[in-house]
C-alpha cells in the first residue's frame, strides 16, 4: 500500500518483522536538561504565532514525516510528538528557553524499523500520558495497537502500564485517545470484518475511578468511516477525520458541537485544515488547533460555533 494511506499505516507496521534493537538516542532523564534550542525562547518554541491559514509548526525541529499531531501540555511547558523511528518526543520550557528533543525515559523501542510508541497525549490534569504501543500485551503473540499510559513522578514519568482491558478489548486495533476534563475516554478503533475494514469512535466513561464498559459514538460513527478524534476538554465539540469509500487518505477534518440538549449536531467541515492527514489537537488555552506538524488560530473551529439560540 502506498504511504499516503495514512490511516492504514497501523496495519502496515503490524506486518513488520518482531523487535530489533533501538538504535543509539538521547533520552529524556525527565528533571535535567543538558542542551537547549537555540533560538528558541518563548511561547510555542517562540513561533510566530499563525493565523486562519496552516503553516508548518517549528520546521527543522518537529520532523515532517510522521503520524500524529503535535501535542502540547496543559500548562503549556512541554511540547510532545512521535518520532516514526525514534518514538515519543518531548521538549520542555525551562526559564523562557526550550531544551533539545529527547525521547521520553519510557519510550524508544522498535518494531522493525519504526518505533513502537506514537500518539501521545497528555491528560488534561497534566499528571498521566496516554499512548499508542505495540508492545508486548496480555497474550498476544502479533503485536498490535493498544493503549497504554505512565504517570508522572517528582523523578519523570512511570514505567508504562497498559490501560483497564475494558478498553484494550474493545473490538479492533486501537488508535489515537484523547480525554476530557470528566475522564471521559474517547479512541479509535480500527476494525476489520466480512464487509471490510471499519473505522469507528468509541467512548469511556470514568466512574468512580474505573472505566465503563466502551459505546460507540453513534451520531458520529453515522457520518461513515471516522477516525482520531479530539475532545474539547468541556465535551462541547469533538473533531475527527473520515475515510471515504474507501479513499487512499482521511477526507478531511470535521468538528461536531453539542446541541443545547445535549445531542451532537450535525459536523461541519474545518476547510482551513489540510486534508490527507488524520489527527488534531487544540491547546488548552485555546489560542491554537494543531493538524500533525502544521498549526492553526483556533478561530477556525469558534467561527463555526452555533451562536447561542441558533
Amino acid at each position: 500500500m502506498k504511504k499516503p494511506v495514512q490511516v492504514c499505516m497501523p496495519c502496515l507496521v503490524m506486518l513488520l518483522p518482531a523487535v530489533v534493537a533501538c538504535q543509539s538516542h538521547p533520552t529524556d532523564q525527565g528533571t535535567t536538561p543538558t542542551t537547549y534550542l537555540q533560538g528558541a525562547s518563548g511561547d510555542y518554541l517562540g513561533q510566530t504565532p499563525p493565523g486562519t491559514a496552516p503553516s508548518r509548526f517549528a520546521p527543522g525541529t518537529v520532523p515532517l514525516d510522521m503520524y500524529h499531531s503535535v501535542t502540547v501540555s496543559p500548562d503549556g511547558q512541554e511540547i510532545y510528538w512521535a518520532d516514526m523511528a525514534r518514538g515519543i518526543m518531548v521538549t520542555r520550557r525551562v526559564g523562557d528557553r526550550w531544551t533539545t528533543p529527547a525521547v521520553v525515559s519510557f519510550s524508544g523501542g522498535r518494531i522493525g524499523a519504526n518505533a513502537q510508541d506514537d500518539a501521545p497525549v497528555v491528560s488534561p490534569d497534566n499528571r498521566r500520558l496516554y499512548f499508542n504501543s505495540l508492545r508486548p500485551y496480555g497474550s498476544a503473540t502479533t503485536p498490535t495497537w493498544h493503549f497504554w499510559y505512565s504517570d508522572r513522578t517528582a523523578s519523570g514519568w512511570s514505567s508504562p502500564q497498559p490501560m483497564p482491558e475494558v478498553i484494550n478489548s474493545t473490538g479492533g486495533m486501537h488508535w489515537q485517545a484523547s480525554v476530557a476534563n470528566s475522564g471521559t475516554f474517547y479512541f479509535g478503533v480500527f476494525s476489520q470484518g466480512a464487509s471490510g475494514a471499519h473505522l469507528s469512535i468509541y467512548f469511556s466513561r470514568l466512574v468512580n475511578g474505573a472505566y465503563s464498559t466502551p459505546e460507540p459514538l453513534a451520531a458520529i460513527n453515522a457520518f461513515g468511516d471516522v477516525v482520531c478524534p479530539f475532545i474539547a476538554p468541556d465535551e462541547s465539540y469533538i473533531i475527527f477525520n473520515r475515510v471515504v469509500d474507501p479513499g487512499p487518505a482521511p477526507d478531511g477534518y470535521h468538528v461536531s458541537f453539542k446541541g443545547g440538549d445535549g445531542q451532537w449536531l450535525a459536523p461541519q467541515r474545518l476547510t482551513q485544515l489540510p486534508t490527507g492527514q488524520e489527527s488534531s489537537f487544540v491547546t488548552r488555552d485555546g489560542r491554537y488547533v494543531f493538524s500533525k506538524n502544521y498549526w492553526a488560530s483556533a478561530r477556525i473551529i469558534e467561527d463555526l460555533r452555533p451562536r447561542q439560540g441558533r
